[in-house]
């Protein structure tokens, strides 16, 4: 993705717990995410999964490709 903020999930994953701005093949979610511990783990696994801030949920790891913490997002000059 253009911009210097985008981190590429696979080489890099947020810090637990703070929101981000996602995107799956170049384009933006309309969704604000958090990565945490998934609820569906059991005593085997330990599992980190995105849930989605507005509509709730739990999505797995690799349902986004590129993440930018939210005060990451650039603002137009003169702002």
């Amino acid at each position: 993705m253009q911009g210097t903020n985008w981190v590429n999930r696979e080489l890099e994953s947020p810090k637990l717990n703070l929101m981000c701005l996602v995107a799956v093949a170049g384009e933006i979610e309309r969704r604000i995410v958090y990565l945490s511990h998934s609820e569906l783990e059991d005593e085997y696994t330990d599992a980190l999964a995105w849930f989605d801030i507005v509509e709730g949920g739990e999505m797995p790891l690799d349902s986004f490709d590129y993440w930018m913490y939210l005060d990451s997002i650039p603002m137009p000059e003169g702002e």
